[in-house]
């Protein structure tokens, strides 16, 4: 069964963003920009991981946070801040809130990151992601077929041309078998 992330941001284009990515390295995923009705989606869904916006206009996600923790139905769900705020910030919030750690939003968003600090969360930090070679003579096209890959869970090396394709390849574990499907869902 795959793990649960309830995602509550007030912003649509984060939301689809990252409901994207970790739907597609394998999670079940919810979102919600109301943080009003957090409690009745945690009761409902039961998710394994919730990324927490802090700065939301109707309620601060650490207001949300502080609620859930009085809450002993509520009270052991792993609960992580998310938000662009800085490190430092998030930090000091994450221990006066108890909550179980932050993910920072970069600027621009990782999707491949994201997944990866999600697996952290979720105690799957030491499993591999599968690895890809995307090789392409036009820097572009390597940054956009890479987006597509690293959407669908896979590590990226790059390469210009075919010399650096045998380089990559000597660098990198045999190649995951797994098939990639169809990228263009």
């Amino acid at each position: 069964m795959a793990e649960r992330i309830l995602v509550l941001d007030d912003d649509a284009i984060i939301l689809k963003f990252v409901k994207l990515h970790l739907e597609n390295a394998g999670f079940e995923v919810r979102t919600s920009t109301n943080p009003l009705t957090v409690a009745m989606t945690l009761g409902r869904f039961r998710p394994d991981l919730v990324l927490l916006d802090v700065e939301m206009p109707t309620i601060r996600g650490t207001e949300v946070l502080a609620a859930l923790r009085r809450s002993s139905c509520h009270d052991q769900v792993r609960i992580c801040l998310f938000s662009s705020l800085a490190p430092t910030v998030l930090e000091q919030l994450s221990r006066e809130y108890s909550a179980a750690g932050w993910i920072r939003k970069a600027s621009p968003l990782d999707g491949l990151g994201l997944v990866q600090e999600v697996q952290r969360f979720l105690g799957e930090g030491a499993k591999a992601l599968p690895k890809a070679i995307v090789a392409d003579d036009s820097r572009a096209m390597r940054r956009l077929i890479t987006g597509v890959v690293t959407g669908r869970g896979y590590e990226v090396t790059h390469a210009g041309d075919g010399p650096e394709v045998l380089e990559a390849l000597d660098r990198l574990p045999p190649p995951d078998p797994a098939p990639l499907g169809r990228l263009d869902r």
